[in-house]
């Protein structure tokens, strides 16, 4: 076939495409599972815990198995920290490879032309903008790009060797990015039942067996050394598959036509076989079968593609209980959207064949590039809203008003913004829907707190521990301890944070909790054990700091308390009460001069900071705060006699 594309052209235009269309991610805040899989797992935000930590351990309460994912968060963690560029751009970079892979794939089974559109489609598809502005989700980019990867590579290396080799080698990336990457070795023995001129030389039947003979090694490994909970089954089978059923329709009507953009579904369980909508779903199924089978006999390319989509999508219908409160989402729609374009563009060509006029065929190009331009508008509004984590969980909850985790998201940013009494009846809400959801729960408890409501805050708490036992999680034994050390049950208190460092020790949040407890309540060598702990994460360096510097001045051990308070200052020379405190220290021990050169230093680097060239901020609130901090410090230094820093 001859080419008309080259590969530089290839890559600029799909690579143009999706920064133009999807580059607002590039300052999208981290959320939604970010925030607990990225910012909040001290593997990747604190010392490095070892490979074993990453390949030997699953993740989060589902027990997910992602360790390339958590490894390259570890290390954008360690470039960035948590400014969310590095991880957008990561992602962005991504979904261009797989773009690119996807043309080269196509252009096997079409003519240049034809392929880059399709290519181009998928590259701007409306249901991957979850997938690229959330970068845990960054685990279908990578299953995408392993399978794409390896369908080129068996189709064009000529040494046996190497090629199987090389795909050998990429399974193993799809599979430590994410389970689903074990459907790649029946997309390879697909790609081998490709027409003969485009699937090379895919027909390899030891490769073939080597991709299966290391899917199941992954499967060994899995069951014996990392094994996975499922929840028990709730429903009957026939409302079980129908349900399936239902989810696989939602799927494939979203394939072409993606209008339900939203980070939650509200798409319900079949409740009853014998209903009329388990009759539709059923009819809908049997005409599915019905036409794969008939592109099985009559077509391998659209037989190829619709099974693939097919086969994609299986994971994802809810055949195995998974603990997801919206049974489909948009994202798992990424590995079948590549199938479905091959699908598509089979059909576009038989239409296209059809109509050997130029005039015949100006009706379907004029639909192609409506329904690229009906694409690129739908990616920039739902986009935009990934920058508002308010607004985008706002248009959650109106979309899916029956989920529970949209009301609780909703809350969660409600509160956030300050907004506590709309928090609460949002809260409250999901709650009224989900009674034992542990998310809700938590941030309602933290609404009531906050709003002075301690003790229904303990109660509500409580509650969910007794509703659900997988409650009593490390997160609600933190809070349930802050909310009792608030209410002044501080025996109460420290024995929760026990229990919560006891459950999770990598975590620095609940040992610096359960250290400045400890220093409140007097056992100060108890609290120094935690309090040091918590400061080799730098993220709360700080606190940990200030803390040791007072739990020394209790000790009375001056000079070791004015070290970590010379600490804090160095991580934050603004800490107003580190400064007071470290210049009374200097002037107990007769450095008058040293307590009045800290003033004159502190108090010079924020006036240059607030009215010199290269000022931190032109917010009038910043700005004001600011000046309020300078003369309060001007204040501290009139009060300590140090009017000069000469003595």
């Amino acid at each position: 076939m001859k080419r008309t594309i080259t590969l530089g052209l290839a890559t600029a235009l799909l690579s143009a495409a999706v920064f133009a269309l999807f580059g607002l991610s590039l300052w999208t805040p981290l959320i939604f599972d970010d925030q607990a899989f990225v910012l909040e797992d001290p593997r990747v935000t604190g010392p490095w815990p070892g490979l074993g930590a990453f390949f030997l351990e699953t993740f989060t309460l589902t027990k997910e198995y992602e360790p390339l994912v958590f490894l390259i968060h570890r290390l954008l963690y360690c470039l960035s920290g948590p400014w969310p560029l590095l991880y957008r751009l990561s992602s962005l970079l991504l979904h261009c490879a797989n773009s690119l892979l996807l043309f080269l794939l196509l252009r096997r089974f079409f003519k240049d032309r034809l392929a880059l559109g399709l290519a181009l489609l998928f590259a701007i598809y409306p249901a991957h903008s979850e997938t690229l502005a959330i970068s845990t989700f960054k685990k279908h980019l990578l299953v995408g790009l392993a399978a794409l990867s390896i369908l080129n590579w068996q189709a064009a290396i000529r040494s046996d060797w190497l090629r199987r080799a090389g795909c050998w080698a990429l399974l193993p990336v799809g599979l430590f990015a994410k389970e689903s990457a074990l459907l790649i070795p029946f997309f390879a023995v697909g790609m081998g039942w490709a027409p003969p001129e485009a699937r090379g030389r895919s027909r390899d039947k030891t490769l073939w067996l080597g991709l299966f003979a290391i899917a199941a090694l992954y499967v060994l490994a899995r069951i014996t050394i990392i094994p996975r909970w499922y929840p028990p089954f709730h429903r009957a089978w026939p409302e079980r598959l129908l349900t399936s059923g239902k989810c696989l329709i939602w799927y494939l009507g979203q394939s072409l036509l993606p209008w339900q953009l939203c980070i939650e579904q509200s798409l319900s369980s079949v409740r009853s076989a014998l209903s009329l909508e388990g009759l539709g779903i059923a009819l809908a199924l049997a005409a599915i079968a019905a036409g794969f089978w008939t592109a099985l006999r009559k077509d391998r390319t659209l037989a190829l593609g619709l099974g693939w989509s097919l086969l994609a999508l299986a994971p994802f219908l809810n055949l195995l209980p998974y603990l997801n409160l919206s049974i489909v989402a948009n994202r798992y729609l990424y590995l079948a959207s590549m199938g479905f374009m091959l699908f598509f563009g089979r059909l576009l060509q038989l239409a296209l064949a059809r109509q050997a006029l130029p005039k015949r065929r100006a009706p379907i190009l004029l639909a192609l590039g409506g329904l690229t331009l009906a694409y690129g508008v739908l990616d920039l509004r739902y986009m935009i809203l990934f920058a508002d984590p308010l607004e985008l969980w706002s248009r959650a909850q109106r979309c899916a008003p029956r989920n529970p985790r949209a009301y609780s998201n909703l809350g969660h940013y409600q509160l956030g913004a300050g907004r506590t009494q709309e928090a609460i009846v949002t809260l409250e809400n999901s709650i009224k829907i989900a009674p034992a959801m542990p998310e809700a729960r938590l941030a309602l408890a933290i609404a009531y707190s906050e709003s002075g409501q301690v003790d229904k805050a303990i109660r509500i708490t409580r509650e969910g521990m007794e509703l659900d036992p997988n409650m009593r999680t490390h997160e609600a034994l933190n809070n349930l301890g802050l909310m009792q050390a608030q209410a002044g049950q501080r025996l109460e208190a420290e024995k929760s944070l026990r229990q919560a460092v006891d459950m999770a020790p990598d975590q620095p949040l609940y040992r610096l909790n359960l250290g400045v407890l400890q220093l409140e309540n007097g056992a100060l060598d108890r609290s120094k054990e935690q309090l040091l702990v918590a400061a080799r994460h730098s993220e709360y360096r700080l606190p940990a700091y200030e803390s040791l510097a007072r739990l020394f001045l209790k000790k009375k051990r001056p000079k070791v308390a004015a070290r970590f308070y010379e600490k804090v200052l160095e991580l934050h020379y603004l800490h107003r009460n580190s400064v007071r405190t470290l210049a009374r220290i200097y002037l107990e021990q007769g450095g008058r001069a040293k307590a009045a050169d800290l003033y004159d230093r502190t108090l010079s680097r924020l006036r240059k900071d607030l009215f010199g060239p290269g000022r931190y901020s032109e917010d009038p609130r910043v700005v004001g705060e600011a000046r309020r901090l300078l003369e309060g410090l001007e204040q501290d230094r009139s009060e300590l006699g140090l009017r000069t820093g000469r003595g």
